[in-house]
């Protein structure tokens, strides 16, 4: 996991009635209001290629989680990344492509993101990620 963000129940999920959401809720002693949604990303190691599948919150969320301590862990450098795959724009799945410094964080690695789920559903105009992802 990269980090956690809260959901609020309120009207969520949709598809069930909610005395049978408030009843499993109960049954598993979890808050009734409030669900923990994490951030997951996947690394994938074919042969010479080591491909990162989603980069987490990193700043663009209150809990970012541990993408660069957890790739240590396993061995992994950033440098050895030859492949980013972005499955869409929203930050908790592209909030770790910059490093401290505004420069990608995977620097020998090639992004990839679907045009249909690109740029647009970037937050904000001025999203510094929004900037790098367009030159």
């Amino acid at each position: 996991m990269t980090g956690h963000s809260p959901i609020h129940l309120t009207g969520f999920p949709q598809n069930v009635p909610p005395q049978r959401l408030e009843s499993s809720l109960r049954d598993h002693n979890l808050s009734l209001t409030q669900a923990v949604s994490p951030y997951t990303c996947l690394v994938i190691k074919a042969g010479q290629h080591k491909v990162l599948v989603d980069t987490g919150a990193n700043v663009l969320a209150p809990t970012p989680g541990d993408l660069l301590r957890n790739l240590k862990s396993e061995g992994i450098t950033p440098e050895e990344i030859t492949t980013v795959i972005l499955t869409h724009a929203h930050p908790d799945h592209i909030g770790g492509v910059l490093d401290t410094s505004g420069k990608p964080a995977f620097a020998n690695a090639q992004y990839v993101m679907s045009k249909r789920n690109g740029i647009s559903g970037l937050p904000s105009p001025t999203c510094a990620a929004r900037e790098w992802m367009t030159t």
